[in-house]
């Protein structure tokens, strides 16, 4: 005995159109949580790049002053010495000269952790020593804070994946509600059966289109509406 059917909804509440709306937009999501990392990766090679410009700018300041403060420390100590200041003064330019060289150790250290930085997220051996040839300078940005705002709720991937989420929540609610409506399918099949294997005799055809509505849940459909609404909102 053979057999061979083939079914075709016709009408199914929206259960079935819901379901391919909601995965388009979890397909929509996925590549909108993509396109959103692959920003962040942007972001954060940027702002540790310009970190490296800031701290050795910083370095730079901190040892021409380290440099000013012994030059300074060598004329109030010449000046000592033939007895034009006194020794406080000398003691003074002394810790100067020794606060302005811790400044210059955190500033070194700072430029080596941005380096360090920048080549973890690059992808980088930690200790490899990179450099730079530009310098930190201010360029203008094109663009009013107003607009920079209007342009990021048009085109920020976070808030284009939120109102994916509510709509894919809403299509939840569509296929929630369809358990309240009957569904429609149309079927068709066919059969034989001999005393042979494979047998081509007491062929039959068979075509049907049913319906189906369920009465009656146990309030399992209401629950499910309950817990899509709760989704959406």
């Amino acid at each position: 005995q053979n057999q061979f059917s083939v079914s075709l909804p016709l009408y199914t509440g929206g259960r079935v159109g819901g379901l391919i709306n909601r995965a388009k937009l979890n397909y929509d999501i996925a590549d909108l949580s993509l396109t959103n990392s692959r920003q962040q990766i942007k972001l954060d090679a940027t702002s540790a790049y310009f970190a490296i410009l800031q701290a050795r700018n910083l370095v730079n300041v901190d040892q021409e002053s380290v440099g000013s403060l012994e030059e300074h420390l060598k004329n109030v100590q010449a000046q000592f010495n033939v007895g034009t200041v006194a020794k406080s003064d000398v003691l003074r330019s002394e810790v100067e000269l020794a606060n302005s060289q811790q400044t210059l150790i955190k500033a070194q250290n700072s430029y080596d952790l941005a380096v360090a930085s920048l080549n973890n997220i690059v992808g980088l051996p930690l200790e490899t020593e990179l450099v730079i040839k530009e310098e930190l300078q201010y360029k203008p940005y094109g663009m009013s804070l107003a607009d920079s705002i209007r342009f990021g709720l048009q085109n920020r991937p976070e808030i284009l994946q939120a109102d994916a989420n509510i709509k894919a929540a809403k299509e939840g609610v569509t296929v929630a509600k369809s358990g309240y409506l009957p569904s429609v399918a149309l079927s068709g099949g066919t059969g034989w059966n001999d005393t042979n294997f494979p047998g081509t005799n007491n062929r039959n055809w068979t075509v049907s289109v049913s319906a189906n509505l369920n009465v009656f849940d146990s309030g399992v459909t209401r629950a499910q509406v309950k817990q899509a609404d709760a989704g959406v909102n």
